[in-house]
């Protein structure tokens, strides 16, 4: 594999007036207005699906980039301004009137020989679920609190990922585009991101493809399962629960036990990591000088356990789910940033912080690796191996006992300490199975007990260390 060749490049796919009237357009007439309104920009738009989009210009730095980038889109502004359109490039999903997205190319110097080619995809391959929770910001927010954190790629023909060993198209997320950039006859590697960013999102997500493709004999922790994953890190965002095999128990056949990492906590290796965070700091110095710390910013709220999404969500809760009032404030807040560079996370109000069991200490990549060879870390990572007795295999798992999932179900609408009677009064259980149930997860730290104190005289139930992993694996299993 090759370092890049030092050009990058953005493909802003832009925005519609109102994506039913366009659809509707038989004639056109809405398709060639925005055409005209935009081309008096740049040459470089075109139109594509009904949205006009904007290849940007190779550069040798991000900062050129971005500069680029921003004066396009303050001219865009005020088209939208004089057409009564909203511009906004985050909160953006499948329902809304308008909406748009990010192709990011970065150039490669060489990439003669096809398994060069293909090690390349391998690699962006493995890193496509930090890269889908950089770039998350669309939640579904149409009046519906759906629990998917991003929706984008849940419904686009273009959203699947591409595995090593299949060829480019257009109709996927992560491709090679050889000599297809349109300004220069180069070999390109395009990441199709989930959502349009924020522009601290945007700098963030294109500061970690460059550090990463020039750190690209780097080990990274082996994500199981990886051409799913990446679906669990959109549904869940921050608090998804990523396997990681566990090398100790890896076998001839590459095969072997897998161990539980929430996403955020993995992320939070590449900050810490002795060879990763020189390189980011590196490349975060190319953008503008009042962007660096932000960036900085951006990549210690997505190591939190935090997105964009749980912003724009928090956003939705204190609009009351007013789309019109929260496609304003949006507009808004998109503006204020690429304009202003003013963070997102300055505008809205911070989200609770997410409840997901975290890895306590900071460790490095190496060193987190060796954690994952020894017996007993799962103080720190959660065994799947317990998990799936639990879930599948007990005579008590959520697959087999009706009552154990009328407990969970129940907990997980209220996740705080319940008395013994609440569960033993309810109805659907039996007291004496209820018993036993409570007692099993218990012995299983999927509920804790707290002890008769001065205010009650009598035990009481909540959510447990392993509570979270359980809810998570449950619900995608439809268990729940």
């Amino acid at each position: 594999m090759r370092r890049t060749g030092g050009q990058n490049g953005i493909e802003l796919e832009a925005f519609v007036q109102d994506r039913s009237l366009i659809d509707n357009d038989h004639l056109g007439f809405k398709h060639k207005s925005a055409s005209f309104a935009f081309k008096s920009i740049s040459a470089n738009f075109y139109l594509d699906d009904g949205k006009p989009e904007y290849p940007s210009n190779p550069h040798s730095s991000l900062e050129e980039l971005i500069e680029e980038i921003k004066s396009v889109l303050a001219q865009v502004q005020d088209i939208c301004e004089r057409e009564g359109w909203l511009f906004s490039s985050i909160g953006c999903h499948p329902f809304a009137s308008s909406f748009a997205s990010y192709h990011i190319h970065t150039s490669l110097s060489e990439v003669p020989l096809v398994k060069d080619i293909a090690q390349t995809r391998k690699y962006l391959l493995d890193l496509q679920p930090y890269i889908a929770l950089l770039s998350q910001n669309s939640p579904a927010i149409c009046g519906t609190k759906a629990p998917y954190k991003d929706v984008r790629l849940t419904y686009s023909r273009w959203a699947r990922f591409t595995n090593s060993e299949r060829s480019s198209h257009d109709d996927h997320y992560l491709s090679l585009a050889e000599g297809r950039t349109g300004h220069t006859n180069v070999n390109t590697l395009e990441c199709r991101l989930p959502s349009s960013c924020s522009l601290h999102q945007g700098e963030a997500v294109l500061v970690f493809i460059k550090a990463m493709v020039e750190l690209a004999n780097l080990p990274i922790l082996p994500i199981a399962k990886n051409e799913t994953m990446f679906y669990r890190v959109l549904k869940w965002g921050g608090q998804a629960l990523i396997p990681v095999m566990d090398y100790s128990t890896m076998n001839f056949l590459g095969s072997g036990k897998e161990v539980l990492v929430p996403i955020s906590e993995l992320f939070r290796l590449f900050l810490t990591d002795n060879t990763i965070q020189p390189v980011f700091r590196e490349i975060i110095q190319e953008l503008p000088s009042k962007d660096r710390d932000d960036v900085m910013e951006y990549f210690k709220i997505i190591a939190s356990g935090l997105t964009p999404s749980d912003y724009i969500i928090k956003l939705c809760e204190d609009l009351n789910w007013d789309n019109k009032a929260i496609s304003e404030a949006i507009s808004r807040i998109t503006m204020e940033g690429y304009l202003n560079s003013k963070p997102f996370w300055e505008l809205i109000p911070t989200p609770s912080k997410p409840e997901l069991p975290m890895i306590k200490d900071i460790y490095s990549l190496e060193e987190a690796l060796e954690l994952i060879k020894e017996k007993g870390t799962s103080v720190k990572f959660e065994s799947t191996e317990d998990l799936d007795y639990i879930l599948h295999t007990s005579k008590y798992s959520l697959r087999n006992c009706a009552g154990t999932r009328i407990i969970l179900r129940n907990l997980a609408k209220k996740p705080e300490m319940q008395s013994i009677s609440s569960f033993l009064n309810n109805r659907k259980l039996m007291s004496s199975e209820a018993t036993r149930i409570l007692n099993f997860l218990a012995r299983k730290k999927v509920l804790e007990t707290n002890s008769p104190t001065e205010w009650t005289s009598e035990l009481q139930y909540g959510p447990g260390k392993k509570f979270p992993y359980v809810i998570q694996l449950a619900r995608e299993e439809n268990l729940l």
